[in-house]
């Protein structure tokens, strides 16, 4: 490649190499590149895709049906100078079957996005895995350490941050298939009284009466968030934050209890809540006759076969050293795991979110059909009906077009894990920097976006 040729467009032509789920509108000048390619190989329009993977910034393919031979795949480099003026553009022949260019096109597809959304991010450490028609793709760039300049390593641990909820859910579910409460249990069946039944106070009246664990589960408990209690993460982390502290529980909802009233009456809309699920994880005790944890890694992490998977209270100290560092805006950040608790405290890789996905959306973490039918079904509600129209929240799992998963973010991770049951098509994402979105990342891979609601007239 001659070095001053500033811009360079590359794409394939081959018969339905990807999926039309990463389709994007085409730039000016990859569609010039396309319109090119079709014109010497005489495609015609509609047998012509682009697919422009959002994250790529700048390459993109067009696929289409080769007129000579259906199995041969037709590369090609589009080559502009540095004012966007067209010079040349090579062509390749590639005679490999079409399976494997597809799965071989896919790895780096995923390689060229992660490195690339990486290096955009400051070197921010992304990893990826995307499972998909059968086969499994994973990808890891940036830094792990920024100050020794280690390198992330792909199957490297990562905190979950609040992609633990589904862990908690589950287990809440797996206890009512069992028999040992419900949907509409009472909170107050296990706390009658003390610090803790001022969370549903509101407008001078106490609800505590009222709250069920369903509500929980879906964030309609009214209940104030005691970790987004101060509406800013600096200033979070700064009062939180650091490798000395430690919370009870008690402390968290004396935390909340002290930002005063709930949200709303309980039951009667959303707010996203941890002090949900905090309590859920000691209802869980309660009921199971053992600590949360140890029942989570019992019921779930072992019939899941997440062999390296730990709460960050317990991960062993050679482990937690090994990890990639966490950040805030590309500062060290820490967060003690009591903080997060059962709302947000699993430590785990890749391949163990993916295989916790494949095991929930198969059902093999219940007993009873019915308990995946009816998550998957019931309960949804808009997380936020005043601007996104198409991002649900039901009972422990987020919903968006189809994909069902969870978010997390601690002070110095964010992730996302996401999974269609009916085709096992799984997306998992980290990044260790809590202000890098995971999401945004799963969504450029799966095609899909948010759908916003224009704000309404004055």
């Amino acid at each position: 490649m001659h070095q001053h040729l500033k811009k360079v467009v590359w794409g394939v032509i081959a018969p339905l190499l990807l999926t039309q789920a990463y389709a994007s509108e085409p730039t000016p000048m990859q569609q010039h590149c396309q319109e090119k390619a079709a014109a010497v190989y005489h495609l015609k329009p509609e047998t012509i895709h682009t697919a422009v993977p959002r994250l790529l910034y700048g390459r993109y393919s067009v696929y289409g049906k080769s007129p000579k031979n259906r199995e041969e795949a037709l590369f090609f480099v589009c080559h502009y100078d540095k004012h966007g003026e067209f010079m040349t553009m090579n062509v390749e022949t590639d005679k490999r079957p079409q399976t494997q260019r597809q799965t071989e096109a896919m790895q780096q597809l995923v390689e060229r996005t992660v490195k690339q959304y990486s290096h955009d991010m400051n070197d921010t450490a992304i990893r990826l895995l995307v499972k998909k028609n059968g086969h499994t793709y994973k990808a890891a760039a940036g830094l792990a350490d920024r100050e020794h300049n280690r390198s992330v390593k792909v199957d490297d641990l990562f905190e979950i941050g609040s992609a633990t909820k589904v862990f908690t859910g589950i287990a809440i579910f797996q206890l009512i298939e069992s028999g040992k409460l419900s949907l509409e249990t009472k909170l107050s069946t296990f706390y009658p009284k003390g610090e803790i039944t001022q969370l549903a106070n509101y407008k001078g009246k106490n609800y505590w009466n009222e709250v069920t664990v369903g509500m929980l589960l879906r964030h309609t408990s009214g209940f104030i968030d005691y970790l987004n209690v101060y509406n800013d993460d600096a200033k979070a982390l700064k009062i939180l934050g650091g490798k000395e502290k430690h919370f009870t529980f008690d402390a968290l909802i004396r935390q909340a209890v002290t930002f005063g009233d709930a949200n709303f009456k309980p039951g009667t809309t959303f707010k996203y809540c941890n002090t949900g699920y905090i309590i859920l994880g000691e209802i869980i005790s309660k009921v199971s006759g053992m600590d949360w944890r140890d029942y989570i890694q019992k019921h779930i992490f072992k019939r899941a076969g997440m062999e390296h998977t730990y709460f960050g209270s317990r991960i062993p100290q050679s482990l937690r050293e090994q990890m990639p560092k966490g950040y805030m805006h590309f500062k060290e950040v820490f967060m003690a795991p009591s903080l997060a608790g059962s709302a947000g405290e699993i430590i785990s890789t890749l391949d163990d979110l993916a295989a916790l996905m494949h095991a929930w959306g198969s059902g093999r973490l219940y007993d009873d059909p019915h308990t995946l039918a009816f998550q998957l079904e019931k309960g949804f509600q808009l997380q936020a009906p005043d601007q996104i129209s198409n991002l649900y929240y039901g009972y422990a799992i987020m919903k968006l077009e189809g994909f069902y998963g969870h978010g997390g973010q601690t002070f110095g991770f964010q992730s996302y894990m996401a999974t269609r049951p009916q085709t096992g098509e799984t997306y998992i994402v980290s990044t260790n920097d809590s202000t890098i979105s995971s999401m945004n990342l799963f969504m450029g891979m799966a095609g899909i976006d948010l759908k916003r609601i224009p704000p309404k007239k004055p």
